[in-house]
C-alpha cells in the first residue's frame, strides 16, 4: 500500500508486545509452544460450491472450518419469508461447514415476540436437513432490543438442541444493557470488529479495521462469558463522495488498476491504517457509478498489520480465535489472499518488517509468444498508491529490451504499458496494480524484431536488481 505498516502509539506497542505472551485459549499464559487454532473463513453471497482446486488450495493452507452464509430471512408478521431462497452448501471433504443464517437487518425483526416460535421450527427443520453440529445466526441487532433478542435466541436454542448456536455480535454490545443475559443463551459468540461507526460521515472517515478498536474495543471482550471468537475484516470497500464530501454509497464493481492508474484521480489524502482517499480530477466513473468532478472516493482495506495486532489483541482479551469476513473469490479483487492472512496473523508482535513479497517470490518466463509473471510467494503484491514520499503509484514490471526489439507488444492482463517510463529508460515497462500470493498475469501476443540473447526483468519497486528469466515453454 503507500506503506503498509501501521503507525502504532507507544502504548499500543507496549501493550501488544504483553500480549504476544499469550495465545487465543481464553486461559491466560500457555506453554510458549502452543499456538492458536487456524482461523476460519465466512463465506458470504456465493451461492456456488466449491470446486476441487479451491477446497484442495484451502486444505493446503490449514483453513478447517468455513461459515457459509445460506441467505436472509425477514419477518412478516408472525411468520417467515426467504427459507425457500436459502442456499444450502454442499459438504466438502476435510472441511467443516457451518451454515450462517442472517436476519434482515431492519430494527421490526424483533419487534414481535410472537413470532418466536415459527423462526426456531424453522430454523430446527433447517438443522434436521443440514445435519449440522453448530447453526448460526446473524443479526445486526439495536442497543436498545438485546434483550429482546436473547429472548429469541433462548427459543431457538431450545429447539435446534443438540445443534449449538453460534451468534454474531456488535463489537460494542458489552457496554449494552443485558449483555451477559444475552450471552448465556448461545454456545458461542463472534463479535464483528469492523463498520463499527453508526454515524454515516464519521463511517465515511473510519478504516475499516482501526488502532482505536485494536486498543479500546477488542480488550472490552474480556469479560464475557460465552466462548468467543474474533471477527475481522478481509475485503475492500470503496465509497463514492460527491463535491460536499457526503457518501453516496458504496461501490460494487471495480478494478484497482482504474484507481491506482486512471489519470482521473488524485490522492487528496495518502494511505493511512488501509485506508486512501481520492478526488476527481474531472468526471469520471467506477464501474456503472459516475462520480463528479471534485468527487471523490474512499477505498479501505484491512491494513496486514491491524490484522496481526488485532488477532494478538483478541487472544489476550480470551478469544479461542479469531474468523475473517471474508474468503476471497479469484473473480473479486477484494480482500487479501488466504496466505497473506495467514502470514500476517502468525508474526510475532517483534519482527519489524513490511508485509511484502521478495523478488525471488517472482518468476518471469515466455510461453506461447507471451510473458507471464507468475508470483510463487505467499505473500501479495498489495495495492499501492502514490504517497508523500513517492509520487508513483502501482507496481511495474520492467523488460531489458527497448520498445524499439518488438514488432508488437500487448499489455494483456497487465494494466497497459508505461509510455512516460518507456522514453525515460529505454526499456519496455508493463504496469501491474497488485497480484496476489499463487497468481500469474500474462501479457498479451508480442513479435520480436530484435530478440535478447538474455531476457532480464526487474520489478524496480521491489528490487533495482534485474532478474533472468525462465526458459520459454
Amino acid at each position: 500500500m503507500g506503506s503498509i505498516r501501521s503507525i502504532f502509539s507507544g502504548t499500543i506497542v507496549v501493550w501488544l508486545t504483553l500480549a504476544s505472551a499469550l495465545v487465543c485459549t481464553g486461559a491466560g499464559p500457555v506453554d510458549a509452544g502452543q499456538t492458536p487454532p487456524p482461523p476460519a473463513w465466512w463465506v458470504w453471497n456465493r451461492p456456488i460450491p466449491l470446486n476441487a482446486e479451491e477446497a484442495a488450495g484451502l486444505r493446503k493452507h490449514g483453513v478447517r472450518e468455513l461459515q457459509w452464509n445460506l441467505g436472509t430471512l425477514a419477518r412478516k408478521g408472525t411468520q417467515w419469508t426467504g427459507a425457500d431462497k436459502l442456499y444450502l452448501p454442499s459438504p466438502v471433504e476435510g472441511l467443516t461447514i457451518t451454515p450462517v443464517v442472517r436476519l434482515h437487518h431492519a430494527a421490526t425483526t424483533m419487534s414481535e415476540p410472537t413470532a418466536d416460535e415459527a423462526l426456531a421450527e424453522l430454523l430446527a427443520r433447517l438443522c434436521g436437513r443440514l445435519r449440522c453440529e453448530t447453526l448460526q445466526l446473524d443479526y445486526d441487532c439495536p442497543d436498545r432490543l438485546l434483550p429482546r433478542y436473547a429472548e429469541a435466541l433462548k427459543k431457538v436454542r431450545q429447539h435446534i438442541a443438540p445443534v449449538r448456536l453460534s451468534v454474531t455480535a456488535l463489537a460494542g454490545w458489552p457496554r449494552v444493557a443485558g449483555f451477559k443475559e444475552w450471552c448465556a443463551q448461545a454456545d458461542e459468540v463472534l463479535p464483528m470488529f469492523y463498520d463499527l461507526e453508526s454515524d454515516a460521515n464519521a463511517e465515511r472517515r473510519a478504516p475499516l479495521l482501526s488502532e482505536a478498536t485494536v486498543r479500546d474495543q477488542i480488550p472490552l471482550w474480556a469479560g464475557c462469558p460465552t466462548p468467543w471468537r474474533a471477527g475481522l475484516p478481509n475485503f475492500t470497500r470503496v465509497t463514492v463522495l460527491d463535491a460536499q464530501d457526503k457518501a453516496l454509497g458504496h461501490v460494487d464493481t471495480w478494478r484497482w488498476e482504474t484507481l491506482i492508474y486512471d489519470p482521473a484521480w488524485e490522492v487528496r489524502q495518502p494511505t493511512s491504517q488501509g485506508m486512501t482517499e481520492l478526488r476527481a480530477r474531472s468526471a469520471t466513473t467506477v464501474g456503472r457509478t459516475p462520480v463528479v468532478e471534485g468527487g471523490g472516493l474512499l477505498v479501505r482495506w484491512p491494513d496486514a498489520e491491524l490484522l496481526r495486532a488485532a488477532s494478538q489483541a483478541a487472544c489476550a482479551a480470551g478469544a479461542e480465535g479469531v474468523i475473517l469476513f471474508k474468503l476471497p473469490q479469484a473473480d473479486s479483487p477484494s480482500g487479501w489472499s488466504v496466505p497473506t492472512v495467514l502470514g500476517a496473523l502468525s508474526l510475532d508482535q517483534e519482527e519489524e518488517k513490511d508485509l511484502l513479497p521478495k523478488i525471488e517470490d517472482f518468476r518471469l518466463l515466455q510461453k506461447d509468444s507471451r510473458f507471464v509473471l507468475i508470483h510463487e510467494g505467499g505473500i501479495d503484491l498489495p495495492p499501492r498508491f502514490a504517497s508523500p514520499s513517492s509520487t508513483d503509484a502501482g507496481w511495474t514490471l520492467e523488460l531489458d529490451l527497448a520498445p524499439a526489439a518488438f514488432v508488437e507488444l500487448a499489455a494483456g492482463e497487465f494494466s497497459g504499458r508505461d509510455t512516460a517510463n518507456e522514453k525515460q529508460t529505454g526499456q519496455v515497462t508493463l504496469r501491474l496494480p497488485h497480484l496476489r500470493s499463487g497468481s500469474s498475469l500474462s501479457s498479451g501476443y508480442f513479435q520480436y524484431l530484435k530478440p535478447s540473447a538474455v531476457l532480464r526483468w526487474r520489478i524496480p519497486q521491489l528490487s533495482s536488481v534485474w532478474q533472468p528469466a525462465a526458459p520459454s515453454l
